[in-house]
């Protein structure tokens, strides 16, 4: 039988819903029925977890949904200290017991979450609300408009990229012998990546003194060393892009336009 005869019929419909999240190369799989169900060669571990209702509107921003779960879910420990660097990623499968098929009834990711004394509440908002926000548009600048090591930048983040075992990690400062081999500043404006478990917590880099430097986030604790992978910034100027990356035949920047705006009044340009 299809699914949408046992949808439509009076006595027939067992529905459940299962529910993926996804973070990176990371994936949780939980149902709301009464025990663990499998279903597409996946096992969903059965998990108090109620919604609220979806709803169809002309403003995609103003459909999202929130879940209601236990505040102990694998999933959410990550958010029990800063939010994760890694969007997660949420479909929601609708499925009859019995029925080999399923319906995608909500696609989205976490927003923020909440967390109670019992209970956490998951704000999710559905994948459209990113194709309505305005993109990025390039303007008529000095200084470079690329995203360092992206595509259109060309720079081999690889070939830069440091290991630096830490000597110290305390709030936002991290400490460690390789980041002292490089002048102040070398570091700032790039990132760190460090894997603590399986989970991969990326930080942007704001300053860059001696043998530390400062991230916009804490990491996560965690036990024994640690080596980090540092990249590199940049101050998105011509003479730092050849310099550091000899990357300026990339350079996006209009750096010798002329100061003077010929429409300012005056009578001579």
């Amino acid at each position: 039988m299809a699914f949408g005869d046992i949808e439509l019929s009076d006595y027939l419909a067992s529905p459940s819903e299962l529910y993926t999240f996804t973070r990176g190369s990371e994936v949780w799989r939980y149902t709301n029925a009464d025990s663990n169900i499998s279903f597409g060669g996946f096992v969903y571990v059965a998990l108090p977890i109620s919604r609220g209702g979806i709803e169809q509107t002309i403003e995609m921003s103003r459909n999202p949904i929130t879940l209601t779960l236990i505040k102990d879910a694998p999933m959410l420990e990550a958010y029990k200290s800063s939010p994760p660097s890694d969007v997660t990623l949420l479909t929601i499968n609708k499925i009859h017991a019995g029925l080999e098929q399923s319906i995608v009834v909500w696609l989205g990711r976490i927003s923020n979450v909440k967390f109670g004394e019992l209970e956490a509440s998951v704000n999710c908002e559905p994948v459209y609300t990113s194709m309505k926000r305005s993109a990025l548009r390039r303007r008529y600048q000095t200084g470079c408009p690329h995203a360092l090591y992206e595509s259109q930048c060309g720079v081999n983040r690889a070939a830069v990229m440091e290991l630096v075992e830490l000597s110290s990690a305390s709030g936002v400062t991290l400490s460690g012998a390789a980041f002292g081999i490089h002048p102040d500043g070398y570091f700032s404006g790039g990132y760190i990546e460090a894997t603590i478990g399986v989970v991969v917590h990326r930080r942007s880099i704001t300053g860059h003194v001696g043998a530390a430097v400062t991230i916009n986030l804490p990491l996560p604790a965690y036990t024994g060393s640690l080596t980090i992978r540092a990249y590199p910034g940049c101050d998105h100027s011509l003479s730092t892009c050849n310099s550091k990356y000899n990357n300026a035949d990339n350079f996006g920047g209009q750096p010798f336009f002329r100061s003077k705006n010929p429409m300012n009044g005056t009578s001579v340009y």
